[in-house]
């Protein structure tokens, strides 16, 4: 059954964009400027790292400036370059990642349609610079109502203070109104049950919930099914 919801918030990497595939055109090109050419395997290893890092830090067991620079640091050192200083590789990718941000089907007319009658927001945990310039690039910024970044509130997600000021800083909002729509368990899930608010869970890859403690209102396996889930 479909319901009135007036808010949404999205996600953006891995929801309304793939970041694999941008992942893997950014990485390419900042290694190439170092006339380092990386294979798929390589690439698979860091993506790997990249994932693992951004677990702990959804699990606040690691500050999210460590784990920017540490996920190169590790990457690094497996391709055993000496040479290479990981601020300098971070401080690029977060460039890159924009120039190469690509959608995922259906996001960009969802979105659009959307516009019309929902209030909708970006809700991230990515880097200030990176989403930016992915949200310029696609033209998603001038579909949302407002862009809501880690860096800039002060808290990741799934903190509960993280959508505390989102909540605030939305006019009249009403949580039993609202649905958060991402790919991660344990940020987007999780912090929708901390919010007290409907959550729908992006996997197109249909994982496995093993987390029996998040509560999942809905499930999609693409983006155009929430035509039958939003009315």
């Amino acid at each position: 059954m479909k319901k009135n919801y007036k808010y949404i918030l999205w996600d953006i990497d891995d929801t309304l964009i793939d970041f694999k595939s941008s992942e893997k055109q950014a990485i390419k090109s900042c290694f190439k400027d170092f006339g380092v050419t990386l294979t798929d395997e390589d690439i698979e290893i860091y993506s790997n790292i990249n994932h693992n890092y951004w677990e702990l830090l959804a699990k606040q067991k690691i500050e999210k400036e460590t784990m920017l620079n540490q996920r190169f640091e590790d990457f690094i050192q497996y391709l055993s370059l000496e040479n290479l200083d990981c601020k300098t590789i971070n401080t690029l990718y977060q460039e890159r990642l924009g120039d190469y941000a690509i959608l995922f089907k259906d996001a960009f007319e969802l979105c659009t349609k959307f516009k019309s009658n929902k209030k909708q927001y970006a809700v991230t945990n990515g880097t200030v610079i990176a989403q930016n310039k992915k949200l310029n690039k696609t033209g998603l910024r001038e579909l949302l109502d407002e862009v809501f970044i880690s860096d800039e509130v002060g808290y990741q997600k799934p903190d509960i203070r993280f959508f505390q000021h989102v909540f605030h800083e939305i006019p009249d909002f009403n949580p039993e109104k609202a649905i958060m729509i991402g790919d991660s368990l344990s940020s987007d899930m999780l912090g929708a049950n901390n919010a007290k608010i409907d959550c729908c869970w992006f996997n197109p890859n249909g994982n496995l919930n093993k987390d029996k403690a998040i509560q999942i209102n809905y499930e999609i396996k693409e983006l155009k099914e929430l035509l039958k889930i939003i009315e």
